[in-house]
């Protein structure tokens, strides 16, 4: 029952931020431009149905991308809130257990992010009913088609990328870590798809070890005929659903890790150990300490002074901070293997 209770409130209290209805609005409007505007020109070179089966999987994993900026936002908010706004003190304390707690802020952020992922499936549907294109290239309208991407491909990746964020964000106490998880996530894809698959030629690794399925979806566009990717069916690829089975089971492991190691008093214990100051000893004085006095000065020249040093601060908390190092490392390993 208290699971539930932390479900209904981390739902409502992010329901309430107008940044939720912002990756709502974001995930309709962008996959509906892509549909009727970029992703014509594939069926129109290639002659596949632009809406068979591998079209709209292709349109429902580049709208996962973005929708893997919401997950950060909504599984690093549940993970992150209680330390990062100082109501940890209170909240641990609570009656709620540790099960209860990560549970519930858990499905929280999934149903969130599954809700979020909805609207790019009705922005592909629409997207279909008005989109120009001949009819020798738009397949029978049907459900199972819209619904068979939502389920292979949209909630397995927001299953593993919000157990990823959740945990990363609880354990670090910091919501800026989903986002970072966020970024290792997509640029793991990437480079299983560029060097496991497209440098090396092992499509059968790369599919399989490929968390966001990536290389299934481009194997399929550089391998395959039209007619073939207008038979294709996700349920009918023995090595996607492989792939979707061993990412579910990270992502539970991921869950049952955070379930096993987390607990509201080692959590208090290391935000203490953080905190702690050296104990001094109070040193009697017998001699007046004299103060001297200190004009102060609040003009236009002061204030620019105390910009820039405020700016030089925050400017090398950023670019020395492990974040911006990761952020370096994959642009770097980015550009390495787009010159192979």
């Amino acid at each position: 029952m208290k699971t539930l209770e932390v479900l209904r409130f981390e739902v409502e209290y992010q329901a309430k931020r107008w940044w939720t209805w912002l990756y709502f609005a974001v995930l309709l409007v962008v996959p509906f431009l892509i549909a009727t505007q970029g992703a014509v020109q594939g069926p129109a070179v290639s002659g596949y149905w632009f809406n068979s089966a591998y079209g709209i999987g292709l349109l429902t994993m580049i709208g996962g991308f973005l929708g893997l900026i919401a997950t950060a936002a909504f599984a690093g908010e549940a993970g992150a809130r209680d330390p990062e706004s100082r109501m940890e003190s209170l909240v641990y304390t609570s009656p709620v257990a540790e099960r209860s707690y990560i549970v519930g802020r858990f499905l929280a952020a999934f149903v969130l992010t599954a809700a979020a992922l909805v609207m790019v499936q009705i922005a592909l549907v629409v997207g279909t009913l008005i989109v120009d294109l001949p009819p020798e290239l738009m397949a029978p309208i049907t459900s199972a088609t819209y619904l068979n991407s939502y389920i292979v491909f949209a909630l397995p990746n927001a299953f593993l990328a919000t157990a990823l964020f959740f945990a990363f964000s609880l354990f670090t106490r910091r919501s800026v870590t989903g986002y970072l998880t966020a970024i290792v996530l997509f640029f793991m894809s990437l480079m299983v798809w560029l060097v496991v698959a497209g440098k090396f030629g092992r499509w059968d690794i790369a599919k399989v070890l490929d968390p966001l399925a990536m290389s299934v979806i481009q194997q399929l566009g550089n391998t395959t005929t039209a007619a073939q990717k207008n038979a294709w069916q996700p349920w009918s690829d023995s090595s996607l659903l492989l792939n979707r089975l061993l990412w579910i089971t990270v992502g539970i492991a991921a869950l049952l890790f955070t379930h096993f190691r987390f607990n509201f008093k080692a959590a208090s214990e290391r935000k203490s150990w953080r905190r702690a100051l050296p104990s001094v000893e109070a040193i009697e004085r017998v001699v007046p300490l004299a103060v001297p006095r200190v004009t102060t000065s609040t003009g236009v020249g002061v204030r620019l002074q105390q910009l820039g040093v405020i700016t030089m601060q925050s400017f090398r908390h950023i670019v020395f901070s492990w974040g911006a190092l990761v952020l370096v490392i994959l642009s770097l390993i980015l550009a390495v293997t787009g010159t192979m």
